[in-house]
């Protein structure tokens, strides 16, 4: 984690929970107002609706915090393994346009319905964080959505320089540029680790 983290330093980005700020503020001012996800299921955790992709800085977060909490072991990369198998994660279907089929799967990070999700939130992808209730005590599907405006915002902060970092990590670690699903982008960055020489 240290040679990773001497990679990043160079950039003098925020910490993760700063550049996720906006969005964790929100969260706490819907939680206030009991605009939260205690009642729900959890179904945009399942493939019912999810298929969240993430860049290498966002898997670079992740997997820093998994490693800092002891999270990162032969268990949960099993785990990862058979979300890919399971969901068809790692075979990409291109549709016209060049635009790519997004799967739907369950993160392997979504503990069930009283459980919730394993990540802090300082630590998680962006997209998760800004999916929210819509309103009070929800507890079924379609009453949430993305709070866009306030990715807008965040992208405007810290976008550029994260551009350039995740630019540098995918060059100097070998990764593609492209967005992945979670497993897919968390296993990819290990093996890329294990191939650099630091």
């Amino acid at each position: 984690m240290k040679a990773l983290e001497k990679l990043i330093s160079q950039f003098n980005l925020p910490s993760p929970s700063q550049r996720r700020e906006v969005l964790l503020n929100r969260m706490e001012s819907d939680d206030l107002k009991k605009w939260d996800c205690k009642n729900c299921i959890g179904h945009c955790c399942t493939m019912i609706s999810n298929s969240m992709k993430i860049d290498v800085l966002e898997a670079v977060d992740l997997y820093c915090y998994l490693l800092e909490k002891g999270m990162w072991n032969d268990k949960l990369k099993e785990s990862l393994k058979e979300t890919i198998s399971t969901y068809r994660l790692d075979y990409e279907i291109v549709l016209s346009r060049g635009q790519e089929f997004r799967r739907t799967y369950t993160c392997p990070f979504y503990g069930g319905h009283n459980l919730g999700c394993s990540i802090s939130p300082s630590s998680k992808p962006y997209g998760c964080l800004a999916f929210n209730p819509d309103k009070k005590g929800v507890s079924e599907w379609g009453h949430c959505s993305s709070r866009s405006s306030l990715m807008e915002k965040r992208e405007v902060e810290f976008g550029e320089d994260e551009s350039k970092l995740i630019d540098y990590l995918c060059d100097e670690l070998n990764l593609p540029t492209e967005k992945k699903p979670i497993p897919v982008a968390l296993l990819n960055l290990e093996l890329a680790i294990k191939n650099y020489t630091f």
